[in-house]
């Protein structure tokens, strides 16, 4: 089933609002995420200080050469060193706050979604279908986990490298902060200087520049949304053919597998094509605006000349000054118009930056909403717009109850239903310890579909089911075991997903476990905290072996199987039967008729 398609991102007042749904629920605490944030505008305050006396450096030195004043000279080459020295530190220390800030928010962020992806502990012990579950099965939202590690890491810095700067984008900008700050800063040295006539030429250009710039915002962050759902959809595509690549290769799948690889990367360059026609006007906005600086400035400053404006003000020109100070306030003037009119260039420069923000924000709150919003996990009469998964055609709810340990596990009139075809029942059944159920039929008759249902991750149309909750008495497992992907031991396979204790009682009880089932790799004590790449080395078989040795490891009350023995030889199966009867395990199953008889013969 495809995504259902998710509204476009753009910069619009629903981009506040997803960016305080993503603050509520990252929750960032006082100290040090909140300090350490609070300390960015005081050091751009800083770096500011330091900034406008580096203007004013060359004019002061200028004057000094003119009037060939080398002690005022010497005195203004220190000044400007140590002042030089001083932005260094505070620039490269501002770097450092805006790094910890966006580190901090990034943990706290996908921490908290790591818990909604999750789930809370009582759904897995109450059988309960966990959020990770929902979320793969609905494939409402294209690729989560690219949401939770990339688009959260994304967010972070990018919003980070808007506020306190950053080289979010090419150039290395101010940030937003800093580019407010100076606009009122400087404005009022530009007014003092060159009257209304160099306020009114900044601003002109700069809202100019600054509307074009959020048109073509707002035509690239589309765009740029497109392009990271294909860039993921592409990536799973690989994903996908390495964690399959045995299976693809026994099939003599290359030739499919490439040619939907690409599709995709076909799909993925043609929508990247329109993203570079859209730099196109974005760039030519973002760079036209900085290279036309030096003649705008030119412009406010002959201005200010020839109208003499505020000559009162004391920092206006005069005819009466000298050389010297000619060059002074010639050179301080453009340096504070320049200053000036870099501080809008920094908000505008920060278009490309606020583009990709405006996407990454869209895809984490998009997750947030769909993991906050338990009551749309299931696919029921409750959500009538979407297919359902499992539809409840009664007008109550199933009763899914749980009951004490020596009730046993029972269903009684169990139904579920696959969108409009039924898939099971009705269905009634009960079992207690000590007794074993198997519960048999062909393929695709819904056998599995009864366990999802005892397990809590599909809802059954109607019927009841009772079922102990307790964790440690009641296991469930897959007919496809899981298998820890990357180096691990045999031990940490066998007591998943349960933590190492590595005591010497743990250690007896895995290689009896590993024993009963057979196992003959590496089952000794001197080998099972060796790192291996067990994933890429078991047969299924060898991984329905470690299966079973988890289940005799824990030896619960109940073990519920699906088709727990289907990938085994005779002799393993039959003696992984007994080893469940000997430990006196009562065991509910599915499986087929030919494995009746390695069933009842255990």
């Amino acid at each position: 089933m495809s995504p259902l398609p998710e509204q476009e991102a753009k910069l619009s007042t629903r981009t506040f609002w997803e960016l305080k749904q993503i603050f509520s629920a990252a929750s960032c605490p006082l100290f040090p995420d909140v300090f350490i944030f609070a300390l960015i505008p005081v050091a751009v305050v800083m770096y500011m200080v330091g900034g406008y006396y580096l203007i004013l450096a060359p004019g002061n030195m200028y004057n000094a050469i003119v009037s060939e004043d080398w002690r005022m000279f010497r005195e203004q080459l220190t000044n400007y060193a140590a002042w030089t020295t001083a932005v260094l530190v505070i620039k490269v220390g501002r770097g450092v706050l805006r790094e910890s800030s966006a580190n901090h928010l990034r943990n706290r962020l996908t921490s908290k979604l790591h818990d909604l992806y999750m789930g809370s502990s009582d759904q897995e012990k109450g059988f309960g279908a966990s959020p990770y579950y929902t979320v793969a099965i609905q494939q409402k939202l294209d690729n989560p986990d690219q949401r939770i590690v990339a688009d959260a890491r994304e967010f972070s810095s990018s919003l980070l490298n808007i506020f306190a700067g950053g080289s979010a984008t090419s150039a290395d900008t101010g940030g937003l902060i800093e580019a407010f700050a100076s606009i009122f800063f400087y404005s009022r040295q530009t007014l003092l200087r060159t009257g209304w006539y160099g306020i009114l030429v900044a601003y002109v250009w700069s809202l100019v520049v600054g509307l074009l710039s959020i048109y073509v915002i707002n035509r690239t962050s589309p765009a740029l949304y497109r392009q990271e759902m294909l860039e993921a959809d592409f990536r799973f595509g690989h994903t996908e053919l390495r964690q399959c690549a045995e299976e693809v290769a026994f099939m003599g799948g290359a030739p499919f597998e490439k040619r939907k690889l690409s599709r995709r990367l076909g799909r993925a360059v043609s929508n990247m094509w329109v993203v570079i026609v859209r730099h196109i006007f974005l760039n030519v906005v973002q760079y036209g605006f900085g290279y036309y600086i030096s003649l705008v400035m030119y412009l406010a400053i002959a201005l200010a000349v020839h109208t003499n404006v505020f000559s009162s003000s004391g920092a206006s020109f005069s005819s009466d000054m000298t050389p010297g100070e000619k060059a002074q306030w010639v050179s301080q003037t453009g340096g504070i118009f320049i200053q000036l009119l870099y501080a809008f260039t920094m908000a505008i420069q920060l278009s490309s930056a606020i583009s990709i923000l405006v996407s990454n924000t869209s895809r984490v709150s998009a997750i947030i909403t769909e993991l906050e919003g338990n009551d749309e996990y299931r696919r029921d009469a409750q959500n009538p717009d979407l297919e359902p998964l499992i539809r409840l055609d009664s007008g109550d709810r199933p009763s899914v109850t749980s009951c004490a340990l020596s009730e046993g596990i029972s269903a009684h009139g169990l139904c579920i239903h696959l969108g409009t075809k039924a898939s099971v029942g009705p269905i009634s059944f009960s079992m207690k310890q000590g007794e074993w159920l198997l519960i048999d039929g062909p393929s695709g008759s819904g056998k599995t579909s009864i366990l999802r249902a005892l397990r809590g991750l599909w809802v059954p149309s109607s019927g009841s089911i009772r079922i102990p909750t307790d964790e440690k008495e009641v296991m469930f497992v897959p007919q496809v075991p899981y298998i820890s992907s990357g180096a691990c031991t045999l031990r940490q396979l066998v007591m998943y997903p349960q933590q190492c204790d590595y005591s010497p009682d743990e250690t007896r009880r895995v290689i009896s476990a590993l024993g009963a089932v057979g196992w003959r790799r590496g089952s000794r004590e001197s080998e099972l905290d060796k790192e291996e790449e067990w994933s890429a080395r078991l047969s299924p078989g060898e991984a329905q072996l470690l299966a079973m040795a988890r289940v005799l490891e824990r030896r619960p009350a109940y073990a519920v199987l699906d088709e727990p023995t289907s990938s085994m030889d005779i002799e393993h199966e039959r003696q992984v039967l007994t080893a469940l009867k000997q430990a006196g395990i009562s065991a509910l199953t599915v499986g087929h008729r030919q494995h009746d008889s390695c069933f009842e013969g255990a």
